[in-house]
């Protein structure tokens, strides 16, 4: 083929395509702008062809974001697949009368005066001799004596030898509810698992905090709201705390529960069993008692995650408050002679801080423990009760 016949083919081929290409025709029918076809025709593409499968738009490590199922092992709780699609988070806490069947909390069955026939199953224990009954008080028994917080099974009672003070602990990192009685919707799963009516972000409340803590981070359209929404952070074995929680949240929470948020000095005291060991379990170091990652140059970068609340059955003090070291960092302040919050810190390390054998790197109760917080950083928490 010469040149001047090539050429002229290629011509004819773009005039073509040009005019198979041109809007308005679709095998001789006319059709609208947004694609539908005038006389019957159907310019919608066949479902059958289409891959309409949500799973397949997106590949999830574990789950589909927003869909729910029952907590595996338990009929008490729903959880929720996270935004991302990594992992499981609560959502919901049953009604006690209540229980969880196919991702729905259901009424359970009545012997017709109105007695719930099947009961609430207990948690599990964490060891033979921990057995935990958040609803009856049951574990008060295995308490020592001195480690009894009087009404209030879910705390543990502490004193500080050195001033003769005295508070009660709770036991676990807290998960935030919706309902005084720890039931439904699950709050700080997730970093905007809040009430609709609570503000996006907290800035300083007066009457609270001394002027070295730092207030402008807040934009003040964010902080419109109800501070005083229903939220009560309860203290509950086996599941997971409440980990997206601001210092200020974490403080309503408590407050809202009839409790105060845990000081420095409280949170150290419970840690050290009142000033006599380094860790909670002892004073020889456990490397793998607690949710803390061990510091190797080789391993750095392998895998670690947070642990349901009280699933590190050796990382127990005396009076078996649990967690105190590793799992999650905790929010925790210190305040001066005035009352008003000076600094505020998450304390307890990480699951995946690393520690070692060195004093200097190892993150116990009294070394390497403390880290500096500001009001947005997130965290868990656990609330305190002052005996006097």
């Amino acid at each position: 083929m010469n040149k001047k016949v090539l050429k002229i083919f290629i011509v004819v081929s773009a005039m073509t395509l040009v005019l198979l290409l041109l809007p308005g025709c679709n095998n001789g029918e006319q059709s609208t702008p947004d694609g539908d076809a005038v006389d019957g025709v159907d310019t919608d593409p066949d479902p059958d062809l289409v891959d309409t499968d949500p799973e397949k738009e997106k590949e999830y490590l574990l789950c589909i974001p927003e869909t729910l199922r029952c907590q595996e092992g338990s009929d008490e709780y729903l959880e929720k697949c996270n935004s991302s699609g990594d992992r499981w988070v609560l959502y919901k806490r049953c009604a006690l009368d209540e229980y969880c069947d196919d991702a729905v909390c259901v009424p359970r069955e009545t012997d017709g005066d109105d007695d719930v026939v099947e009961e609430t199953e207990e948690s599990e224990d964490l060891e033979d001799e921990f057995e935990i009954d958040d609803e009856t008080g049951e574990q008060e028994e295995e308490l020592s004596p001195e480690c009894i917080c009087p009404g209030h099974p879910e705390m543990a009672r502490v004193v500080d030898p050195d001033t003769g003070e005295e508070w009660c602990i709770d036991k676990y990192e807290a998960t935030v509810f919706e309902n005084p009685d720890c039931t439904g919707r699950v709050y700080g799963q997730d970093f905007n698992e809040w009430p609709s009516d609570f503000p996006r972000c907290i800035g300083c409340e007066e009457g609270i905090f001394a002027d070295t803590i730092d207030c402008t981070f807040c934009d003040p359209e964010e902080m419109d709201g109800n501070i005083n929404a229903d939220l009560y952070a309860c203290s509950i074995p086996q599941v997971a705390p409440s980990s997206s929680t601001t210092f200020l949240r974490a403080y309503y929470g408590c407050k809202n529960s009839g409790k105060t948020l845990c000081s420095y000095d409280q949170w150290h005291h419970s840690c050290t069993n009142e000033g006599h060991t380094e860790y909670p379990y002892g004073n020889e170091r456990i490397p793998e008692a607690c949710n803390l990652k061990e510091y190797n140059p080789i391993s750095a970068k392998d895998f670690c995650s947070p642990h349901e609340t009280g699933q590190s059955s050796q990382c127990v003090s005396n009076c078996l408050v649990c967690d105190l070291l590793g799992n999650w960092g905790e929010h925790s302040y210190i305040s001066n002679e005035n009352h008003m919050i000076t600094e505020v810190f998450t304390v307890g390390g990480h699951f995946c801080n690393f520690s070692s054998d060195s004093p200097d790197l190892d993150t116990s109760c009294n070394a390497n423990a403390i880290f500096e917080s500001s009001l947005k950083d997130r965290a868990v928490f656990r609330c305190c009760i002052d005996l006097h």
